[in-house]
């Protein structure tokens, strides 16, 4: 029961930067799965992944890492902090696992009431 627009915001943004931020004939690959208790959405890609120094900050608000800041010159940093605010909205969590050359995967857990 959530808000449909809250839920395309949130993954519009994951997905556009999935796709943005990916290697030329990349993949992004969506799951979603539901536990009884959560629904889990996993969003991982292929792309240039993110330094293992800039994992922490890429929630905050205005960070923009250094791969991003070379490729998109008008980014403001909010995407992601933006993301993580509405995914906490409902209780959820929202985490990423990422090596550097290899791509990402984001991973939102949100209870199911």
């Amino acid at each position: 029961h959530g808000n449909k627009a809250i839920f395309k915001t949130i993954f519009d943004e994951l997905i556009s930067n999935a796709i943005f931020y990916n290697k030329q004939n990349g993949m992004v690959t969506i799951k979603i799965s539901y536990t009884g208790e959560k629904y889990k959405f996993e969003l991982i890609d292929t792309g240039e992944g993110i330094k293992k120094e800039e994992l922490s900050k890429i929630f905050d608000q205005f960070y923009r890492g250094q791969y991003a800041l070379a490729l998109n010159q008008k980014g403001a940093g909010l995407g992601l902090y933006m993301v993580k605010s509405l995914v906490q909205s409902y209780g959820g969590t929202i985490t990423v696992n990422s090596e550097e050359g290899e791509g990402s995967k984001f991973t939102i857990l949100i209870p199911a009431y």
